[in-house]
């Protein structure tokens, strides 16, 4: 029997060797990430602003709220907040110094990662056993939703830390655990609120439906 230490480096391994699969043709022909429907004309540009106003704020101490280089002048902190001003992985993807488009394929793979991770704990909350939520996990990271999104920078931000509101539901409705909840909820709302408003709208509506 494995630890459960080791069932999470398993599972981990397995997520990496799946995303080298899927990222084969890319590294061995050396061509930059670019399917997805926006990630060139959109998430490039929108990214690498964001670079710029981060560096800017670290020699300046000038927030990155306004932008003159996107159309005529932009709000780039309300209008970005929907792409990527909120999402952790914009920051980290800033520490990794690397052009854009390999930053999006690591970063994909780390939320690969997290989408497992996740889906995991949440599946262990519903006290499945070790195979259920090690197949359950690989089967949630790399669900067609999850790779159609893949090129959606912010999207897939959303879809890999969405297990754990479920999971903060279920620790409330078990344990009475109440902290869990709302700090995911603030999560996934910096992360794409359009997101978070439609899951948060469908579930409430869940909430009045007759057992």
């Amino acid at each position: 029997m494995l630890s459960k230490r080791n069932k999470l480096v398993l599972l981990s391994a397995i997520i990496i060797l799946i995303s080298l699969i899927i990222f084969s043709p890319y590294l061995i022909n050396n061509m930059p990430l670019t399917y997805g429907t926006d990630i060139k004309p959109q998430w490039f540009e929108f990214y690498t602003e964001f670079k710029n106003l981060i560096i800017q704020f670290f020699e300046t101490k000038q927030l990155p709220f306004y932008s003159w280089n996107l159309f005529l002048g932009n709000n780039f902190f309300a209008s970005k907040s929907y792409y990527l001003m909120g999402d952790i992985f914009s920051y980290i993807g800033l520490l990794i110094p690397l052009n854009f488009f390999d930053v999006a394929q690591v970063l994909e793979v780390i939320k690969f990662l997290v989408s497992g991770w996740t889906m995991y704990y949440l599946l262990g909350c519903y006290k499945f056993n070790s195979k259920v939520k090690l197949i359950g996990s690989i089967a949630y990271t790399f669900s067609s939703w999850a790779i159609f999104y893949s090129g959606q920078l912010s999207f897939l931000s959303f879809y890999c830390w969405m297990p754990l509101y479920f999971a903060s539901i279920e620790l409330y409705l078990r344990k009475g655990k109440k902290l869990m909840f709302p700090f995911i909820c603030m999560i996934l709302l910096f992360t794409n609120f359009y997101f978070f408003y439609t899951l948060s709208f469908f579930y409430s509506n869940l909430l009045y439906l007759p057992l």
